[in-house]
Order: structure tokens, then C-alpha cells, then sequence
């Protein structure tokens, strides 16, 4: 078999995989925020919205809201996600117009709206949206994407396409199963993939990692 056949043969069995996942992932409707939740979240967003300029604030914020969002929620992640991608400054804006504490994305911010009633432009403008808004993709998105694999790889697997895009994880497990690597292992072993992504992805996983580790 060429090396040609052999390329094509990952790339099936990798999109083969991946898909396989993301289907069981996504068997069922993302769950939206009950109405329940939309006002729960709204009184503490009016309580505390404008108080979230330290990481005091916004660690007690994360530690109220979460629950409320995801049941799986573990505060300490978030808080190492906003340490490394706003330093905790609500008015951060990166030069790919990632906006807030979260650093969300106009579009981002519009395809989260539609899913949870959420208002877009808070989720831009005003910090407690925006970080609801950033757990919500994390773990009502993100995470399920890889539900299969421990929890440990499950979150670096999550940061990584935080950080970049599904795309990029499916070119890095591509690019890796081209190498040699099992396809079992490159959807499950973090590892696997990793010096196949993005510098800037490897580089964030990493430093979430240990901020993470930190705050245990």
C-alpha cells in the first residue's frame, strides 16, 4: 500500500472517530438555561456586574453563578481560563476582537445567545453575561464533544478547542494518525496530538494547566 493509501486510510478512520463521538455527543439538544436559571442568573448579574474588576469578585461570581449553569462546573477551571485569557480585565480585547473576562467572540456571543436567550451584546458588554456565557460554551459544548475519554484528557482535549477550533483538533489528529499513531489513542490520549497543534494552543493548555493545578 503507498504512502497516499495509507494517509487516506487515517484520515477515514480518524473522521470516522471523530464523528462517531461528536454523534453521541450530540444525540440530544444542547441544554439551554430554563427561564429558572435566566432570572437566577440575572439577579446576580445585577448584584455583581459591576464589581467584577478583581479576581475576589469574580472568583465569588464564578463560585455563585456555575452551579446554576452546569452541574459539572468546577470553578477553579474558569478561573485559570480567565487568569490566562484576560489577566481578570473585563474590558480585554485581543487583536482577534475576543472581547471580555472570557474573551468571546461577536459571533460566538450570537450563536450562544440563540441557544440560551441570553442577550448577545451583554455577553460582550457587561462581564457577569460574559462569563456566563464562556461556562456555558465550555461545559454545555465544549466538554461533551469529549465525554468518551477520561476526565483529565477530556479537559485538555476542551481547552485546546477553546483555544483554536474543532477543526483544529480533527487536523491534529489527522496529522498524528499519519504518523503512525492509533486512532483509538489520537481521540483519547491528549497527549497524542498535542505537539501537532497550534503553538499558541500548546502553549495555553499548558499554562491553564497550571494555573489549574494552583488553585487546587
Amino acid at each position: 500500500m503507498s504512502e497516499t493509501d495509507n494517509y487516506k486510510k487515517a484520515v477515514e478512520k480518524v473522521k470516522k472517530a471523530t464523528q462517531t463521538a461528536r454523534n453521541q455527543a450530540l444525540s440530544e439538544p444542547l441544554p439551554s438555561l430554563t427561564r429558572k436559571q435566566q432570572i437566577q442568573q440575572r439577579k446576580i448579574s445585577l448584584q455583581v456586574s459591576g464589581n467584577l474588576n478583581s479576581e475576589k469578585n469574580v472568583q465569588k461570581f464564578v463560585e455563585s453563578i456555575g452551579p446554576n449553569i452546569a452541574s459539572n462546573v468546577d470553578p477553579r477551571l474558569i478561573m485559570a481560563i480567565i487568569e490566562n485569557e484576560s489577566s481578570f480585565d473585563p474590558k480585554a480585547k485581543s487583536p482577534k476582537n475576543a472581547i471580555g473576562l472570557m474573551q468571546i467572540k461577536d459571533t460566538t456571543a450570537t450563536l450562544i445567545a440563540k441557544a440560551t436567550g441570553l442577550d448577545a451584546k451583554e455577553i460582550l458588554t457587561d462581564p457577569a453575561a460574559n462569563i456566563q456565557a464562556g461556562i456555558w460554551l465550555f461545559y454545555n459544548d465544549i466538554m461533551p464533544r469529549y465525554d468518551d475519554v477520561d476526565s483529565d484528557d477530556q479537559t485538555k482535549f476542551a481547552l485546546a478547542e477553546w483555544n483554536s477550533s474543532p477543526r483544529a483538533i480533527k487536523k491534529a489528529q489527522l496529522a498524528a494518525a499519519t504518523d503512525g499513531v492509533s486512532v483509538n489513542k489520537v481521540v483519547s490520549d491528549f497527549e497524542s496530538i498535542l505537539r501537532y497543534l497550534p503553538e499558541e494552543t500548546r502553549k495555553f493548555v499548558t499554562k491553564v494547566a497550571t494555573s489549574f493545578g494552583a488553585r487546587k
